[in-house]
């Protein structure tokens, strides 16, 4: 009787995570996905404690961690698509650990908002819309690159979208910040060209489903006779999904 009544709880839960998903992922207005976010949240929880609203979601820039070591190096990392702010966080943490703790490390997070509205954000991106995340990036980069005084680094870790807003980023920073960051993107949609940044690094691995227009758009130009931005090629994955959030190593390290 106690088994069955657990299997008919967590069948009652999993339809109640599922229609807050499909809600929060596909319907792409604030307020309005939050009708079915609720109501899923109450079927699965059986109430609306921990419930968060879509529009108290919101991006953010703030120092992860205080180096102990070279004052004139810091370290920016930001996201892509679908990506919580928990998950960002440990991602920042582990990036400060991974350095020893040698470097100043910042969040600039990207808040996710759904599926559907992420990618209409991309979008925007695309047709030269300057979207949130990127006057976010931008204004973060400005502070980093200001907090190390009259010279040194800023390293930028972008992955996925974040290469996307690295590279609009790029067209609104003052030459003489943009100088003084090194960009690396891992994944990213489009590829930075070298003039963008003091000094750019593209990589992907070989199965990343999203780097494959850039690689088909470079290939064509190449053949065409024109110059484009390479992508270094990482450890191929036989999944194209775990291929674009493989390699965490990869993402921590510029």
């Amino acid at each position: 009787m106690a088994k069955g009544k657990n299997i008919a709880k967590s069948a009652v839960k999993f339809i109640g995570d599922g229609i807050s998903d499909l809600f929060y992922h596909f319907v792409p207005f604030s307020g309005v996905k939050d009708i079915g976010m609720a109501a899923g949240h109450f079927i699965a929880n059986g109430d609306f404690t921990n419930y968060v609203p879509s529009w108290n979601q919101h991006s953010y820039f703030r120092k992860v961690g205080e180096g102990s070591g070279d004052h004139h190096l810091n370290i920016v990392c930001t996201n892509g698509i679908c990506v919580s702010a928990a998950e960002m966080e440990q991602r920042t943490q582990d990036t400060f650990d991974y350095y020893g703790g040698k470097f100043d490390v910042y969040i600039c997070y990207n808040a996710t908002h759904g599926f559907v509205a992420d990618i209409l954000e991309c979008i925007g991106q695309c047709v030269g819309i300057c979207m949130h995340a990127t006057e976010k990036l931008t204004n973060g980069l400005v502070n980093a690159v200001t907090a190390l005084g009259d010279y040194g680094t800023t390293y930028l870790n972008a992955h996925s979208q974040g290469g996307l807003t690295a590279y609009d980023a790029s067209r609104y920073l003052p030459s003489s910040i943009a100088s003084r960051i090194d960009a690396f993107t891992i994944g990213s949609p489009v590829a930075l060209p070298n003039r963008s940044y003091g000094k750019v690094k593209n990589a992907a691995a070989s199965w990343d489903f999203v780097s494959w227009p850039t690689r088909g758009y470079n290939s064509m130009k190449t053949k065409l006779g024109g110059q484009s931005a390479p992508i270094s090629t990482l450890k191929t994955n036989r999944s194209a999904l775990k291929a674009h959030f493989y390699s965490y190593g990869a993402y921590k390290k510029p």
